[in-house]
């Protein structure tokens, strides 16, 4: 997917001979046929972050709803958008944009701990479990 993607890209910048910015909005959760499909589309739409240069993704998975394939708060998803060219392109937001992006992980005996880029802030309450 991400080399589809890539190429996709890639050939509307040829057909206007411009690098133009690409952003997009990252999949949203949804009870899909297959189980973690959404989750591997998710990963490749993240990955392919480091594959298409001048781009740019927003995360919706806070505020869409697994019954919904599109989030009904499009206000806020036009606003995430918005804040991500304000910021990469027009250079003239502070705030973070992309949210918690998954990094890398690092197994510690019967725990393991998780990496994020652009998680400032962002912590655990509590005591967590989670069964693979």
């Amino acid at each position: 997917m991400a080399n589809f993607f890539s190429e996709m890209v890639d050939s509307w910048r040829d057909a206007w001979n411009t690098d133009f910015p690409f952003y997009y909005v990252q999949i949203a959760p949804f009870n899909y046929k297959e189980p973690e499909q959404g989750v591997l589309i998710r990963d490749a739409q993240r990955r392919v972050l480091k594959t298409i240069p001048n781009s740019g993704m927003v995360v919706v998975s806070d505020i869409a709803t697994i019954d919904n394939i599109h989030p009904t708060n499009k206000q806020d998803v036009g606003l995430r958008l918005a804040n991500l060219a304000l910021k990469e392109t027009y250079e003239s937001y502070d705030g973070e944009v992309y949210g918690p992006l998954f990094k890398e992980v690092h197994p510690q005996g019967k725990k393991i701990e998780v990496i994020f880029d652009h998680a400032d802030g962002l912590m655990s309450k509590g005591k967590k479990s989670y069964a693979f």
